[in-house]
């Protein structure tokens, strides 16, 4: 997997003759479960749908074309990102019990509501 990772990195685009010969040298240097070629690109793909972000087309009253990135995709992906997650504080659902240990405090001291 990071080998994948490593070969689809932006700045180091490797081409399919590189990739072998990576691969042909880990071999060689008996590295043990040396991934194929081809399991590399089927782990790129994967990759690449799961973060991909969904671009879709409108068209405007006036005939122009908008194309616009989806909110769920951006947010998906940003709550994915450990550094982003950590400064987020949720505040608890009105469900019929409590889901998380938090959310008591939260509901004592910082929501006003008429149930307090």
């Amino acid at each position: 997997m990071k080998l994948a990772l490593f070969f689809s990195q932006q700045p180091f685009r490797f081409p399919n003759p590189m990739k072998r010969a990576i691969l042909q040298l880990l071999v060689d240097l008996g590295v043990h479960d040396v991934p194929s070629l081809h399991k590399i690109k089927q782990i790129q793909k994967l990759a690449v749908d799961i973060c991909q972000v969904t671009t879709r087309k409108f068209k405007t009253s006036t005939g122009k074309l908008i194309y616009y990135n989806s909110i769920a995709d951006t947010i998906r992906l940003e709550l994915a990102k450990p550094e982003i997650w950590n400064y987020l504080h949720f505040y608890p659902t009105l469900d019929d019990c409590v889901r998380e240990l938090s959310g008591c405090s939260k509901w004592l001291y910082s929501i006003s509501s008429p149930m307090v």
